[in-house]
């Protein structure tokens, strides 16, 4: 998950694995998928790779494990019991089929999804993993026939808050839920079941892999709604924002203050085609706030555009320290015609005659009559040419 860019390549760490071991018992163990002889180092093959020293873990591997001479139990696969095994490889295939009994059976015994028996593991630690994280991670086409079992099964048995918003807690992917995944995934479908369902929009991925230090992993703002913006996900957007069951604060900020507006700053990267993603995305986050806004009659909250980060950047200081010229123009530059969102324009056009174009700027923290400004980091901090690029913006 190294690239920002709109449709990144299939090696990332998190891809599923397939392996299966033969066992002469179906046993309820933990395998130790730190072992060397189950681990291998290239990217291609389970996503693991050196990182400072040490190595990404896998955030989804499917070892199967295959009973030999032992019949289904009644109510259950193997002697009448339902392990974290069984349930984990029925959401990897997506086979709603050896699910059943599992809600009487966990009933039975006052356990329910979200029990240490079904927590995953990475060697010898849980990582957090339940079975709908492990489902969602094996969605074909986009769907997965034993999430709906599973959320049912949760709810059934009193479970379903925690079940839905269970996430990773490893150093690598923490916080990591099903929303996330399924956003990563391009599931606008299971995005809506699971929010219908009550997962927590505003909940983030911290993790090592999700920072912005990691040459591994990939950041995107941490929360669901950065995630869908940042890998170019309008429906997504539009869904988190505007939905009936838990609208999406697109003021929330990540574990270094960036909103949904920075997290898009700093995956920009110059060219055309991720430049032009990246302003349609970035004007369709402010309009549709700025809209709501009105809509739910917020005053003086201020403009998603000004909320600075804990580096004390706004979006557009943002992209003018890390030289995001191509969007830095965009903003800077940035017009709106109509009276609802007219006031988000930074140039106003005052009068036009023929070939000849008058304009105004709106100079707010750009001049350097502001401490910080714009300008101030475009001659003394920024990664813009100054005098080729950055200047010329405003000539």
């Amino acid at each position: 998950m190294s690239k920002s860019s709109i449709d990144r390549d299939s090696s990332e760490p998190g891809l599923d694995q397939d392996v299966k071991l033969d066992l002469d018992l179906d046993l309820d163990l933990d395998l130790d998928l730190s072992n060397d002889k189950l681990m291998q180092s290239s990217m291609g093959s389970w996503g693991i790779s050196a990182v400072e020293g040490g190595s990404i873990p896998p955030m989804d591997t499917n070892v199967v494990t295959v009973s030999k001479g032992l019949p289904d139990g009644p109510d259950g696969p193997v002697h009448g019991k339902f392990s974290k095994e069984d349930v984990f490889e029925a959401a990897s295939k997506g086979d709603p089929g050896p699910l059943s009994g599992l809600q009487d059976y966990l009933k039975k015994r006052e356990l329910n999804l979200t029990s240490s028996k079904y927590i995953g593991k990475y060697g010898q630690e849980t990582n957090g993993k339940t079975a709908l994280l492990k489902a969602v991670l094996n969605l074909k086409d986009g769907t997965n026939n034993t999430i709906q079992v599973l959320l049912d099964i949760a709810e059934k048995c009193g479970d379903l808050k925690k079940f839905v918003n269970a996430s990773y807690n490893d150093e690598d992917y923490n916080g990591q839920t099903a929303l996330h995944v399924a956003i990563e995934r391009r599931s606008i479908d299971q995005v809506k079941l699971l929010v219908q369902k009550g997962a927590d929009v505003q909940a983030k991925a911290s993790g090592v892999c999700f920072q912005l230090k990691s040459k591994q992993g990939f950041y995107f703002g941490e929360l669901p709604l950065s995630l869908a913006a940042c890998t170019n996900q309008s429906e997504v957007v539009s869904f988190l924002m505007e939905n009936q069951y838990m609208p999406a604060n697109s003021r929330d900020c990540d574990s270094q203050g960036n909103t949904v507006l920075h997290a898009l700053v700093v995956i920009a990267d110059n060219t055309k085609e991720n430049t032009d993603f990246i302003i349609r995305m970035y004007d369709e986050v402010l309009i549709r706030d700025t809209r709501l806004a009105q809509k739910e009659n917020e005053k003086g909250e201020g403009k998603l555009e000004d909320i600075k980060n804990n580096k004390g950047l706004t979006p557009l200081k943002l992209a003018a320290k890390l030289g995001k010229i191509g969007l830095f123009r965009h903003m800077v530059q940035r017009e709106f015609t109509d009276d609802e969102t007219r006031a988000l324009s930074r140039k106003f056009t005052d009068w036009i005659y023929g070939p000849i174009t008058s304009s105004l700027y709106d100079m707010t923290s750009i001049d350097i009559s502001e401490p910080n400004s714009v300008l101030e980091i475009i001659v003394f901090g920024s990664a813009i040419n100054v005098w080729r690029e950055g200047v010329e913006v405003f000539s």
